[in-house]
């Protein structure tokens, strides 16, 4: 495989500088080619470049290939001619031999390698047949994500709306604060006197979502009722509490 060839991008060379005759036309021009010629001059390199890496990586391939045949003993697949960049592989038909009645494909005459957990190769030279339908995954079990969707009932935010993202490692945070972290990825109800600066903070632990009061000078509400400071309380859909003279209620919502 060849990449574009250098030479179908030739820059052409101007050796006339320019002088106090040429018109505004003409010198732009000029100063147009030259770019022109530059971003030619470099894309051949780049081609140029990326073709030696290609061939490298082909004749690489292929001699790892040949050395791995090699040491197949006199398998099917063992007469490779590699000549430069180009490998002739012969008899490579009658590889594997399918079985319908077992459903299975037997491998003649290869050797085997697997990886191990490690990384390492496993020997399996005498394994013959292997079943196609009985190859074991383990499968991951995924924690669904879940958001925060929060919704201002009353206050001078009445309306306004967001979307908190709390993870493990990265809490969100409510306040009157205007810095960076309650307007990027937290709730920043500053036109409320009321809330203290830093309020509280929304966790996500064990896949649930929680709030927690960090101590604010009029505290957070819930049902009427002052919630403890440093305590978290989890979240649940629908819950409504009080930050100040702010309501705000909770919807769980999918990543």
């Amino acid at each position: 495989m060849n990449l574009v060839s250098s030479s179908s991008i030739a820059p052409t060379i101007h050796h006339e500088e320019p002088n106090e005759d040429w018109t505004i036309e003409q010198l732009l021009q000029w100063c147009h080619q030259r770019s022109q010629d530059s971003i030619s001059s470099k894309t051949n390199d780049s081609i140029n470049s990326l073709q030696q890496l290609y061939d490298t990586a082909e004749r690489d391939i292929w001699n790892l290939h040949h050395l791995a045949v090699q040491n197949t003993g006199s398998g099917p697949c063992s007469d490779i001619d590699i000549d430069g960049d180009r490998c002739h592989q012969q008899n490579h038909n009658d590889v594997y031999k399918a079985d319908d009645s077992r459903n299975t494909k037997t491998v003649d005459n290869m050797h085997l390698i697997n990886l191990n957990d490690a990384g390492n190769p496993l020997d399996i030279e005498n394994k013959q047949d292997i079943n196609v339908n009985t190859t074991s995954v383990k499968s991951k079990k995924y924690t669904l994500q879940k958001n925060l969707y929060v919704e201002v009932l009353t206050g001078p935010h009445e309306g306004a709306t967001f979307l908190l993202k709390p993870r493990p490692s990265r809490s969100c945070d409510i306040g009157r604060s205007k810095g960076k972290k309650f307007l990027s990825r937290g709730v920043s109800l500053h036109k409320d006197s009321e809330v203290s600066t830093c309020h509280g903070k929304f966790e996500c632990k064990a896949g649930k979502m929680y709030y927690t009061d960090t101590g604010s000078t009029n505290g957070t509400s819930y049902m009427g009722e002052a919630m403890e400071d440093n305590v978290p309380m989890e979240i649940t859909d629908g819950m409504i509490l009080v930050f100040g003279v702010s309501e705000l209620r909770f919807t769980l919502v999918d990543n």
